[in-house]
């Protein structure tokens, strides 16, 4: 099943609008590279973020597509990824796909993102820094029990604390 279709109906700047109105940063960019840096690149940009609804379904019914669900796995202790898969999946189903949400707590969305056999299709995250989350919140991915990042699997920062 081609993704495409999927691309064409959604309306990114919608998603950043309606996520992070309060936040009065969101911005939709064609690429993840600052547009003040020297490999920042506008092209392909009239491929992007096109919210044609009519031309998604014409692609969407040429793709073979026929109702199967689409899980979009997200969870609600960060709220921007639950709000963002609200409106996906409105914009999904607008067009004719059976989106459903699968909510979860964040550490059990997290463990299945992992398994792609754990029953999503899309799965939402993100990523932040320490002003945006928290110190605590931050630390929680790295520390036991219950962190995140599995240090056995991959290279791990070495954090050290001393008393103040």
């Amino acid at each position: 099943m081609s993704t495409a279709w999927i691309g064409i109906s959604i309306a990114r700047n919608s998603i950043a609008n309606d996520v992070d109105a309060h936040l009065d940063f969101a911005d939709v960019a064609v690429t993840d590279i600052p547009t003040h840096d020297p490999t920042y690149t506008d092209a392909g940009v009239e491929t992007y973020n096109i919210k044609n609804t009519d031309l998604a379904k014409k692609y969407l019914a040429q793709s073979g597509y026929k109702g199967e669900q689409v899980v979009l796995l997200t969870d609600k202790d960060y709220p921007a990824m639950y709000n963002s898969s609200l409106v996906m999946q409105q914009q999904m189903q607008a067009i004719g796909i059976n989106a459903q949400l699968k909510v979860v707590d964040w550490p059990t969305s997290a463990n299945m993102a992992l398994h792609a056999d754990a029953g999503w299709n899309f799965f939402y995250t993100g990523w932040g820094t320490q002003p945006a989350l928290g110190a605590l919140a931050t630390m929680q991915f790295f520390v036991q029990p219950g962190a995140v990042l599995n240090c056995l699997s991959v290279t791990c920062l070495r954090v050290e604390f001393s008393a103040s």
